[in-house]
């Protein structure tokens, strides 16, 4: 990809070729959770790519869990604030609450640093 011109666009590759390059695990997750809290899917899914490889049963030496890595107080105070019922440590491993959780985490924070 070094090789590449400048004005290369990623997007004009083949759909196959695309998806090899930039990944998009769990796809529809991010285009609910994100723009629905004001964050870009794009966004998300870099965290989640730096963060567990979007491995959703990774788990940190830190005790983060899930694709998202959320380490489990956070993991609680968020999931309580979205008001998910019967939450357990476990959920973080479920991509779908991760991103969730992920995405009204991120939210919080970009309300917090822009006020």
């Amino acid at each position: 990809m070094n090789g590449l011109p400048e004005d290369f666009r990623p997007e004009l590759l083949p759909s196959p070729w695309n998806e090899l390059f930039y990944p998009t695990p769990y796809r529809e997750a991010f285009e609910r959770e994100g723009p629905s809290r004001g964050v870009d899917p794009r966004f998300m899914l870099s965290i989640a790519r730096q963060e567990s490889r979007y491995d959703p049963t990774v788990k940190s030496n830190a005790a983060a869990r899930g694709l998202m890595q959320f380490i489990p107080s956070t993991g609680s105070d968020m999931a309580a604030k979205l008001g998910i019922e019967d939450f357990s440590q476990s959920d973080l491993f479920n991509p779908e609450v991760s991103v969730k959780i992920g995405a009204q985490y991120m939210q919080d924070l970009f309300t917090e640093f822009h006020e």
